[in-house]
């Protein structure tokens, strides 16, 4: 199955064509890989309109961007590469309640094995890469949408607003609400 996708905008040709000039013009996602899953659902969302909203398109766009990266950078690397297997689900899963001890199995290595592997290869432990991406999503829904803070929880994967709070507290010293409002 072939699908194309059009991404316009002030940053879309830099990524796209990062990609391309890497990896080629043609990327073969496959059907049963995490980027062409995303990419397939953020073309069917744009079709059927479901996409509700610039912000959500361009959060889904960038999704499928970084995923494909991921996805090609891990099978350029080789499948014998766990740690970017790692962080390929985690890039795919972020917004969910995951589990690094349950992903390094999927993976096929204890933990403690794949977090130094993780940590020597990328310079972070693969649950602050986890810690960070959802953080990262929860400023940008904070910065350009006018969700509540328990829906930016949810789609983040964070298990609730309190948790959600205590972590971006943490992380950027002020509460969500102040910094949406600074």
């Amino acid at each position: 199955m072939f699908r194309r996708i059009d991404f316009e905008g002030e940053s879309a040709p830099q990524l796209w064509g990062a990609l391309r000039d890497r990896f080629g013009p043609v990327l073969d996602l496959g059907v049963e890989g995490g980027a062409g899953r995303a990419l397939g659902r953020l073309i069917d969302d744009v079709a059927d309109r479901k996409s509700s909203g610039l912000q959500v398109q361009a959060e889904a766009a960038h999704s499928a961007f970084l995923g494909c990266w991921f996805q090609m950078e891990s099978l350029e690397a080789g499948h014998s590469n766990p740690a970017a297997i790692l962080r390929e689900s985690i890039r795919e899963n972020y917004q969910h309640n995951v589990n690094i001890k349950q992903l390094c199995a999927e993976v096929g290595q204890s933990r403690e094995h794949l977090t130094r592997v993780f940590k020597k290869t990328y310079g972070i432990e693969p649950a602050a890469y986890l810690r960070h991406l959802r953080l990262n999503a929860a400023e940008r829904f904070l910065l350009r949408s006018n969700l509540s803070i328990r829906e930016i929880a949810l789609r983040t994967g964070h298990a609730g607003p309190a948790h959600f709070t205590r972590s971006f507290i943490a992380a950027n010293g002020k509460s969500p609400r102040a910094f949406r409002n600074r």
